[in-house]
């Protein structure tokens, strides 16, 4: 069965079989890595979409241009299994053919989005496997050109606050996911790291007591104590995160807070640490997989706490 956004699975015998918003593949899935010859090199592995599959170069909707869905195109929703996307409005991402077919992946816009129940937008966060869990694979037959009625900012920005609204858990009963979406929702137009440094930089109390982790970096033993004293900012590779400054013994080193964890998960000092881990957990299994070298003895990763991420995820909705 496909968990991908649009093929939640549901069976409802007595519904007319509607066409797919997408093709009976996933157009993003990636074929023929690429690793790279030397371990030491952390530069990302080339990816190829399915070769059949390719960029249209003079598309009938061009990229950042407003479409409008034409058909009653099944999402197979289990909440709402009469929704259609029919009226749904978005802004063109991509154009792919296979020489026969045309396909356009869109980005919702806020207009759509805020005319959507609660409840479903809840759904299509919980169960994308994506960064966007607001795209849809449109064939070209279903789509027409619209005027915009949203900015690419304003519709970028309700994009994220539904997101972040819905994917750390209840906002209204969960203190950790209310602060994760104060966080997170601070400045809209800025990323998530972007928030997390102002965060960081404004509204933190240092030191915090930590220890090393040791997930990616074996360049201090797992289990060291340190203070972090600060925050420096953003690595040069942002898939490091945040980096702060310790103190180990007399030293004072740079370091990525995702390779700390908190002494103390119940001390309400460390509880910003203990928030960014929350975050980091899952951009981890990212880093994995475009970290990990082929040979396991040269590897500069912590390959028994690699295994238990990989096999046994913090989450189990883990979305990136």
């Amino acid at each position: 069965m496909n968990n991908s956004l649009l093929s939640i699975f549901h069976n409802d015998g007595r519904k007319p079989k509607l066409p797919l918003p997408y093709p009976n593949f996933h157009l993003r899935d990636f074929q023929d890595i690429h690793q790279e010859e030397d371990i030491d090199d952390f530069s990302e592995p080339e990816f190829s979409i399915n070769p059949r599959w390719k960029e249209i170069a003079s598309p009938k909707f061009k990229t950042g241009s407003l479409v409008a869905i034409t058909a009653p195109l099944d999402l197979q929703s289990q909440a709402f299994p009469e929704l259609t996307t029919k009226g749904w409005r978005g802004r063109v991402e991509e154009a792919i053919t296979d020489g026969k077919s045309c396909y356009y992946i869109i980005s919702l816009d806020s207009i759509t989005l805020k005319q959507l129940p609660p409840r479903y937008l809840q759904e299509m966060v919980e169960a994308g496997e994506r960064d966007n869990p607001f795209l849809l694979e449109v064939p070209e037959q279903a789509l027409k050109a619209v005027a915009p009625k949203d900015t690419e900012a304003e519709a970028l920005e309700f994009q994220k606050l539904t997101y972040h609204t819905y994917f750390w858990g209840n906002i209204k009963k969960d203190a950790q996911a209310k602060r994760m979406f104060q966080i997170l929702t601070r400045d809209p137009a800025d990323d998530d790291l972007g928030n997390w440094l102002h965060y960081f930089q404004h509204q933190v109390t240092f030191p915090i007591s930590a220890e090393v982790e040791g997930l990616l970096l074996d360049e201090i033993q797992p289990g060291t104590e340190v203070e972090i004293l600060g925050i420096e900012g953003l690595g040069a590779d942002e898939q490091m995160g945040l980096i702060g400054s310790i103190q180990k013994g007399r030293a004072i080193l740079s370091y990525p807070l995702m390779e700390l964890q908190p002494l103390n998960e119940n001390d309400p000092a460390q509880q910003p640490l203990s928030d960014y881990r929350y975050r980091a957990d899952f951009s981890l299994i990212n880093v994995y997989v475009w970290r990990c070298p082929m040979a396991d003895n040269q590897s500069l990763v912590n390959s028994d706490v690699m295994e238990k991420y990989l096999f046994d995820p913090p989450n189990a909705h883990f979305s990136i």
